[in-house]
This record gives C-alpha cells, structure tokens and sequence, in this order.
C-alpha cells in the first residue's frame, strides 16, 4: 500500500495514542487502585504517541498532494499492518477506560474511578505498544535514511545533464511515427534476429538516403525493445533541435536512462558522478569510458543465459562534426566509441544505429570497427519491389482516413492513382508520408481529389525526389493570385517558416510571434498552407514547438541549386535577421514586457542563490521567446555572412545589457555557454583592433574572473563581481551606475 493510504491510520493512532495517554493521566488522579500500572500505560502511550507523531509529519497529513514524497517513505508504508493493529488495539483501550464512551465499564466511587484491567492485562498491552512503538522509529529511520539518499542522488543526478526530447518515448517525440504493421517486415525480423543471436555483431548500422524512412524504423525498433524489457537506452539526434544536434550531452543522456532502464547500474553511475561532479564536462571519450563502458563492463545480470540489452542511436550524420579535420569529427567519433562496447562480456550490447552514409561515419565504421563486431544494412540496396509493397500498404491506410474524413467513396483514387503514387515515391517513405498528409488536411481550399491530380502532374516536371516532395506542395500556395500578391506571400513565407527551419531550438507558436513581432492570428492563418511539412500544435496557446517533420524540407529550401528559386531561403541574410531580432527582443522597447534589466526575476535580494529560487519564477521573468533570444543571438551572428558588419550592433548590446545579459544566462543555467560565446566573440573581433574589440576582451576577463560567483547568485553580478573588478575595467566603468546603493565604498583594486 502507498503512503498515503498509511496515513489516515497514522493520524488516528496519533489521536487515540493522546487520548490514553490522557486517560491514564484521569484515572492516576482519581482511581485508587492500581497506581503503577496506570503509571506503565500512560508512559508507553506518551512514548508512543510521540513516535507516531514524527512518522505523521513525515507522511505528511490528509491533504497533502506531495504523492511522490509519499511513495518515498516506503518503509513506513510497509508497516501498515502494524499501524492497523496499533490503531485497533488503542481504540479497544480507548473504548474501556472513557466513561462517555463505555459508562457501564467505569464505576463511580464518590468521586474515584476503578481501574479496569488486571496487573497482567496492563503488561501485555504495554509490551504490545512497545513493539509497536520501535517498529515504527525503524520505519522512521530507514525513511528519513531513504530520504536523505535520495536528496543525495538527486543532487548527483543534475550533474548529468541530458538532452531534451532525446529519448525515444520522450513527449516531443510523441507525434513521431512508427512503422506501419504491415511494413518494413522483413527488415525488422532480421533486426530482432541479430539481437536474439547469441553470436551476433555488436553493432547494427542502418544506413540510407534522406527520406527513406530511417527514424521511424528507429522507433520502431526502440519500441518493440522497450516492450521486451531489453532497451537500455536511446538517442536520437536531430539537427535543428538543442542539445541533440551535437554530441555534448550523448554520454550523459545515454548514462541517465541506463539509470532507468537497467536498475543494476544506477548506483555504479551515481557513484562515478559523485567521485567527479565536473565529469559532465570533460571529453566525450573520458565522459564515454566512464558513464557507459566502465558501468557496463561491470554489469552481471543473472540468469541461465546471457541477458542481451539494446542501445538504439538514430540520425548520427545529424550531429554537429565541431571541426574540419575528418579524424576529429564527432559522428565518426561516436562510432568508434560505441565499437568498444562489443568487449563487454558480463551482458550482450547490440547498438542498433541509423545515419545517412556520409563521409566521416563511413570511415569510421571502415578504419575504426573491426569488420567482425559490425554488419550493415543499405535501405536503398532493398529491392524496389519490397519497398513498393512497403509504400502501396502505407499510401493505401493513409488514403482510408482521407476517405474516412471527406466521405468519399472506397472506389477513390482507383488502382491507377495509387500506381503513380507508389512508383513516384519509391524509395522515399518521405514523400509517400508528406503526400498523404497534404490530402488529408481540412485546411486547403481544394477538395483531395483535386489536390491529388495537381500534384500527380507537377511531378512530371520534377527532376529529384526531394523537389518533388515538396515543389508541387509549395506552388499550391500561390495557386490563383496575382504578382504582386505573390510577391508578398513569398516575403511572408521567407520571413516565417525560413525562420522555423534555421532555429537553433524549435519554438512554440505564441514565442515564434513575439520573436518575430508579427500577429499570431496572421502567422497562424499563414501557417495554415504547411502542416503537411511542418508539425504545428492546433493550439496557438500550445507550449509545443513547430517542428519539421523532416530535416530534407530544411535542406530543400537552402539548396539554391534544387529548382526553387521562388521559395530559396538565403541562409547567411537570415541567420543575420534573427540575430537581430534577438538583440531587439532583448532590449527595452515600446510594447515589450520582458527585455534585459537588473534583477529581472524581481527577487530585490542581491545574495539570494539560484537554487533557493523556483523555476517556475525564472520561467515567468524570462519567457521563452525572452530566453531563445538570450541562449542564441550569438549563434545566428556567427551564422551569419560576416558577423564583423553588425560591430557597431554588437558593442551598442554590449555596452548596454552585457551584465544584465550574464545575470539572465545564470538564472537559465546557462553560463558556461554565456562564456563560451565571450570567447568566440573575442576571437572573432580582437583582429579588428578597435573598441568593440577592446570592450570584448575586457567583458572576456570580468566573466573569467567571476563565472563562479554569477554561476551561483546571479544578481552578485552587480555587486561582488562589479566592486572587485579593476577601476580600469571597461565593464565596471560601463556599468557602475547598477551597484546597490547602500555599498558605502567600493574597494580600490588599481
């Protein structure tokens, strides 16, 4: 039984537990026999009573909604029984010596009561509530020990950070498909037989063109594993997504749900992040043989055969390679990392991982993976026939609801149609899918039969597969308006969902429009032409984030060279607006409730720490339009043509809000990425030699020497950090009118 049904049996034993001890106190005065036995009751009732009253306030009382509190003090749940019978046996006593409640038990001797239990009743009670009575200080024990590990464990468990929505049953991944029943058959029986071998290779690498259909088949995978009770852990990169678009938090995230997935190492991980709480900060190889390897090659799991547990790794060419040089690159470093798993004897891995076959992965399974601890397959190498089979199932499910929602007859497309559906999609599942959520969307002007014919002939004249997923759904959009009217949709469309593609983080409907300071009904209603390619909450209000549904429609619209020059989104001019609009977003302005300022969170208390504050509080002063402007300005500036244009821009941000920019980066948690941004700056501007870049290198020095301090009290940004920083510190002089008040006289340090 959990806890809280435990405590309406505590309350009542801490109730009646008072009440005999009152009683005996009543009887002590009035009775005038049997002295020391009452004596024996009463003490033993306090004593109790006592007890009873700190497992209570543990528990917590009837009203309490703190459940997971609850489920944690499992020792005294488990006492329920004792509990039970505790609180039957007070109520027997209760029951006889209260003369309101039993007067034929009391007998009235002028102005005495008679004591009425024998010398040998009154010791077996009392040895009855003292067994009860210890029972219940060792539940009190081992929980408040359990509580205080717990503590322990979850302040360990933040110094291994993860990456959001990474796990493949995480809520953003909610909406991701998963392959249909009567798809992709052949190739899942043959991963689920490469698990079950005995014999079979560490590694299984899936590898196929964009749009074939690779993550759904991950998973699936990941699914059907998870239900069998051999997931171990799952990562799915993706390149528009933060956190999960390089390889910083793989190891950690990888080492997090292996202390969900496989209880046997949770305490092993716990105790090497308790050993070395920077260790989340080293390098991924260090973080690598220390958070996975090392646990694993330490993990015995009993049984007549060799458990098998499953890592499943999707989308590694979408990890960010963070250099030029082909040895270094991050993916193929990944894959010789996740070699070494096939050393590990005390458990079978099988890492099942998926990626388009490019250059840096290719080599690394090719120079780095012994041929004999990896196999992989090609989806394009699948004959076309089974992929036609694969596709003709799907097109033809999908083509049911669209029946299903506009009553249209069964006969609906006919044999022909589906022909030409599944022939121009081969091998793409990408387009098959795009496709079928065209027609099934109740926002388009046309009805789907009509819808379908146009875009059976625009993509005679396509010349790719990709151009022709997405060229006939793009030109719908200007179907039947004129030049002009073009024009301004194409500049909407370029404003809008060219900034939706180039997010460093997808955002929510309601912060894309004030990131965009655009009307959210307009960008909505504009939106409206795209969710066959894009995934937008129905909600305008929706904290979900407009996501693509395929990084190919990122890619598409930046290929100049890919026939779509109407809808081309120039990449380095974009990247140069959002950086822009992040600076304005940041900086007070007309209409703008939340900017940059001192104490943004309104706390009034210079010393107040970051963890003494809730989250909720920081989330209300820094929304999240507020905060992606915060996290990324810096990212679309270096992304964009050339960041030395915007100088003047980025010392005008500077000189105004650089100390309030630091604050709002330490209550996000995000310092070390505030200083990893100073440094780029600085290396980018400091061959100006000019006073932006006189200013940067001194805002590079103040963070250096105070990052500790900040990282802990924000808002000691304005006061230790500004008072010990040399009188000749260009930040310092910049922002000397934000010191309190009250200090009396700063400390001269020149």
């Amino acid at each position: 039984m959990e806890a809280l049904g435990v405590v309406a049996n505590v309350i009542a034993v801490v109730d009646l537990s008072a009440k005999l001890a009152a009683l005996c106190g009543e009887y002590i005065n009035k009775a005038r026999n049997a002295t020391k036995d009452i004596e024996r009751l009463k003490n033993e009732s306090e004593a109790l009573a006592k007890n009873i009253t700190q497992v209570r306030d543990l528990l917590g009382n009837k009203n309490d909604k703190d459940e997971g509190h609850k489920r944690q003090l499992k020792a005294s749940a488990e006492f329920h029984d004792d509990v039970t019978e505790c609180e039957e046996r007070l109520e027997l006593l209760v029951t006889k010596l209260d003369p309101g409640s039993n007067p034929s038990r009391m007998k009235m001797l002028g102005k005495s009561l008679k004591w009425p239990f024998s010398g040998k009743e009154v010791m077996d009670n009392v040895e009855s509530l003292r067994r009860w009575r210890e029972a219940f200080a060792t539940a009190l024990q081992v929980d408040q020990l359990r509580i205080a590990v717990r503590m322990d464990d979850d302040l360990d468990m933040r110094n291994l950070p993860e990456a959001k929505g990474a796990h493949f049953d995480a809520y953003d991944q909610e909406k991701e498909p998963f392959c249909h029943e009567e798809t992709r058959k052949d190739l899942l029986r043959q991963i689920n037989d490469w698990v079950d071998d005995p014999n079979g290779k560490c590694l299984f690498w899936l590898r196929g063109l964009a749009g074939t259909g690779k993550s759904t088949i991950s998973r699936t995978v990941a699914r059907n594993f998870a239900e069998r009770d051999q997931l171990a852990a799952s990562f799915f990169f993706n390149r528009t997504v933060e956190g999960r678009n390089n390889a910083r938090l793989f190891a950690t995230t990888i080492a997090r749900d292996f202390t969900r997935r496989v209880p046997q190492l949770r305490d092993r991980i716990l105790a090497v992040v308790k050993e070395d709480p920077e260790l989340a900060g080293t390098i991924l190889r260090t973080q690598f043989k220390k958070l996975v390897l090392e646990p694993l090659q330490h993990l015995t799991m009993k049984g007549p055969l060799t458990p098998t547990i499953v890592i499943v790794i999707d989308a590694l060419d979408e990890c960010d390679s963070e250099t030029t040089d082909l040895k270094f690159d991050r993916s193929r470093m990944v894959v010789s990392l996740l070699a070494n798993l096939a050393t590990i004897t005390g458990v079978k891995v099988r890492v099942f991982l998926t990626s388009r076959p490019e250059l840096p992965i290719r080599l690394g399974f090719r120079d780095d993976v012994s041929q004999d601890s990896h196999q992989d397959v090609a989806l394009h190498d699948i004959p076309d026939a089974v992929i036609a089979s694969d596709i003709r199932f799907f097109i033809n499910s999908q083509l049911d609801v669209t029946r299903s929602l506009y009553r249209i007859p069964p006969s609906w497309p006919g044999a022909n149609k589906i022909g030409k559906l599944v022939e121009i999609s081969v091998p793409l599942f990408i387009y098959a899918a795009t496709i079928c959520r065209f027609l099934m969307d109740k926002r388009k002007p046309f009805p789907p039969q009509k819808r379908l014919d146009s875009l059976l002939s625009h993509t005679k004249r396509a010349k790719t597969g990709i151009e022709k997923t997405y060229k006939p759904i793009l030109e719908q959009l200007l179907l039947g308006v004129d030049e002009f009217e073009q024009e301004d949709l194409i500049q909407q469309f370029r404003k809008v969902v060219g900034t939706i593609i180039l997010l460093a983080d997808p955002l929510p409907m309601a912060s894309l429009c004030k990131l965009l300071q655009s009307d959210p009904e307009e960008v909505e209603y504009f939106l409206g032409s795209f969710h066959s390619v894009l995934n937008i909450p129905d909600d305008v209000q929706s904290t979900q984030s407009i996501k693509l549904f395929h990084l190919s429609f990122r890619e598409y619209l930046l290929d100049n060279s890919a026939g779509n020059k109407q809808f081309w989104v120039e990449q380095d001019r974009k990247h140069n607006e959002l950086f822009e609009l992040c600076v304005q977003v940041m900086t007070a302005g007309e209409g703008r409730d939340f900017y940059l300022r001192k104490d943004i969170c309104s706390l009034d208390d210079p010393g107040v720490l970051c963890e003494d504050v809730d989250e909720e509080v920081v989330r209300r002063s820094i929304p999240r339009h507020l905060e992606y402007a915060c996290l990324y300005w810096f990212y679309h500036l270096k992304n964009s043509q050339e960041p030395t244009d915007d100088e003047t821009k980025v010392l005008r941000f500077l000189k105004s809000h650089y100390v309030h920019w630091l604050e709002a980066m330490s209550w996000l948690g995000r310092i070390e990425q505030a200083f990893e941004a100073v440094v780029a700056l600085d290396d980018i501007f400091r061959p100006l030699g000019s006073t932006t870049s006189d200013f940067i290198v001194d805002a590079r020095q103040f963070l250096t020497q105070h990052k500790q301090a900040i990282t802990v009290a924000p808002c000691q940004t304005y006061v230790s950090a500004l008072l010990f920083s040399p009188l000749s510190s260009a930040v310092r002089q910049q922002f000397w009118y934000e010191v309190p008040e009250w200090v009396a006289r700063a400390p001269d340090l020149d």
